[in-house]
């Protein structure tokens, strides 16, 4: 009897663990691109602090002028502006196959080449394939082409211009 209580209590401890692993999971998928989430949660890569070289093709993009924008809209329509740009170039990124980086203000900087690698040249042409910096990349989205941006609550505004760089490092 005492033997039955003790696993049940055991049971319970084990499961109460895994519902907070699962919580602090769920939590740090917010905060990490998906591939190193994946990679990181499906036992692929171990988190340790390691150095290594890699070819990595390096995208960034934000939009021109924006500080000036900045001052002449509400916070509200800023935000809403921000969340629509960066979401709509995420959704694009991870389509292709690309780690977020980071978001930076209006900016997003992502690389494609880790934690996996379509090879260098294959890698470079998901990024962009020489056309106008990520040209490939902008055509897939109604709202990002021809290096601008069309915000989705201000459709008759004429469009942002996007600044894009790329570039092909170690």
């Amino acid at each position: 009897m005492k033997e039955e209580g003790e696993n049940r209590l055991k049971l319970v401890q084990e499961k109460n663990r895994a519902e907070m692993l699962q919580t602090l999971s769920n939590k740090l998928a917010k905060y990490l691109s998906p591939q190193i989430y994946q990679s990181i949660f499906s036992g692929e890569k171990d988190v340790t602090l390691t150095s290594s070289r890699k070819k990595l093709t390096i995208f960034f993009s934000d939009i021109v002028g924006f500080t000036s924008t900045t001052d002449q809209m509400e916070s509200e329509d800023l935000t809403q502006l921000l969340n629509s740009y960066l979401s709509e170039m995420t959704a694009i990124a991870l389509r292709y196959g690309a780690t977020i980086d980071k978001y930076i203000g209006d900016a997003i900087m992502i690389f494609f080449g880790d934690p996996h690698s379509q090879g260098v040249a294959e890698d470079a042409r998901l990024c962009g394939n020489g056309d106008s910096d990520a040209e490939a990349c902008a055509r897939a989205s109604g709202r990002v082409a021809g290096g601008r941006y069309t915000s989705p609550q201000h459709p008759r505004r004429h469009p942002y211009r996007l600044l894009h760089g790329r570039q092909l490092r170690y």
